[in-house]
């Protein structure tokens, strides 16, 4: 579709659930000039007051806009435009679920989406001979939760199973001391993001962190793993990964 001169503008329905992993992936691998918009239904159609309806409208109206071109991936949702980088479901049925940071009005200014445009360099192609993306696993680290399972994903990741984990972590992406003897069993071949739960803000790398662990900066865990997912498909290891991830 993409390269359809037929076709003006992308609109993809999605279920609300992951559409924001979704939308990021398509907004750090898809480079296209085309406005692409994704939306999404919280109520169903046999609802008394259903949203998808008024969604789509405002999505498909979005994607006529010429000046969505080069936005990057946006989500319409409850009058709302929300860009890839910032959009996330907050609530588990409301029909206001999704966060308002860094949101537009559907009647925002041509320069309002403009503003939108990707940092150069900040999207990345997939070879086309990539059928299956790289297994990244995600886990939460909680107060006084075991690091039991970081220790099976190093067994796994010497089997290829695993090609690198997230961790989501408190605070400013915090270690606790009783995980470290276990991060540092996985294999430096398997990268491993340190990203903040917090769900805003940038975390800071630590120091001490050896050189395949990455930092998420303003990414949040779900948003960390997508990148390291695109970045792993695409070929990058050891430095290159790393300036993927820096130059978000």
């Amino acid at each position: 579709l993409a390269d359809d001169p037929a076709v003006d503008g992308i609109v993809i329905t999605h279920g609300t659930d992951t559409l924001e992993e979704t939308a990021y992936f398509l907004h750090i691998t898809v480079n296209t000039a085309k406005p692409v918009v994704m939306t999404a239904a919280m109520r169903p159609a046999t609802a008394l007051s259903a949203d998808g309806p008024l969604n789509l409208y405002q999505a498909v109206a979005l994607a006529c806009r010429p000046a969505a071109a080069g936005a990057g991936v946006l989500a319409v949702l409850g009058d709302r435009i929300l860009p890839a980088t910032t959009v996330a479901k907050r609530h588990p049925s409301a029909v206001d679920a999704f966060s308002h940071e860094g949101a537009l009005t559907t009647l925002a200014s041509d320069a309002a989406l403009q503003a939108l445009a990707p940092a150069r360099n900040s999207r990345i192609a997939l070879p086309p001979e990539v059928q299956v993306l790289p297994a990244v696993e995600l886990l939460t680290v909680a107060a006084g939760s075991s690091p039991a399972l970081v220790r099976a994903l190093a067994s796994a990741s010497l089997a290829g199973a695993v090609a690198g984990v997230v961790l989501a972590l408190p605070g400013n992406a915090s270690l606790p001391d009783a995980w470290l003897p276990a991060l540092h069993d996985l294999p430096d071949t398997v990268p491993l993001v340190l990203a903040s739960r917090c769900g805003g803000g940038i975390s800071r790398h630590r120091a001490d962190a050896p050189g395949h662990w990455l930092d998420a900066g303003a990414l949040d865990p779900l948003k960390a793993r997508v990148r390291l997912i695109a970045g792993l498909g695409a070929g990058l290891r050891g430095a290159r990964l790393r300036r993927w991830f820096e130059r978000r």
